[in-house]
């Protein structure tokens, strides 16, 4: 009875120590999304491989940069080893998530790939043609980066037909001044 009560306990300890550290990654990762640089600082402090730990689904804390602190963010997830071309389970790499431009820039200064391809075939390009609000500056600084106008999705789609299938007339007009033609080749 002894034994079973004590493994009873080192079970318990255990879980109770997974469930902290989980509760741990989730904090990290909603203060990284919010721009908490301040927290983000202090737990690396205590915990510098939450830089680099993922959710279930893979998506990592670099994944997260979409606020006015993602520049400072960045940096600071870096020098704690956040990999720029990390994927999560359906491939998406953190410039098919971001958003701030300064943001970009550093992550293609530090080696992400413009044309990485996603699960679904998609680009970074492709991904802000899905989602064509606050884009334009980044869609401007991944074409001059070299991100390929051409380029198909698995449903055979360019970043132009995503942006014209979504009514984004200043993407749409962005990737025709870039070189992208209606059939889908580069002009």
């Amino acid at each position: 009875m002894i034994v079973a009560d004590l493994l009873g306990t080192i079970l318990l300890g255990r879980a109770l120590v997974y469930i902290a550290r989980k509760k741990r990654v989730l904090l990290f990762q909603e203060a990284v999304f919010e721009g908490q640089v301040d927290l983000v600082n202090e737990m690396l402090e205590v915990d510098p491989i939450l830089a680099v730990t993922g959710r279930r689904d893979g998506t990592q804390p670099i994944h997260l940069l979409n606020t006015c602190e993602a520049d400072d963010m960045l940096d600071i997830l870096l020098s704690h080893g956040a990999d720029v071309m990390a994927r999560n389970n359906s491939g998406v790499t953190p410039l098919h998530c971001v958003i701030d431009e300064d943001a970009g820039l550093k992550l293609i200064a530090n080696g992400a790939d413009v044309n990485a391809t996603d699960s679904r075939g998609l680009t970074p390009l492709m991904s802000i043609a899905e989602q064509p609000q606050h884009s334009l500056p980044i869609a401007e600084i991944l074409i001059e980066a070299g991100a390929e106008l051409a380029n198909r999705d698995q449903a055979g789609r360019t970043a132009l037909d995503i942006a014209q299938s979504n009514g984004a007339h200043e993407l749409t007009d962005l990737f025709m001044r870039a070189g992208a033609s209606r059939s889908g080749r580069s002009i």
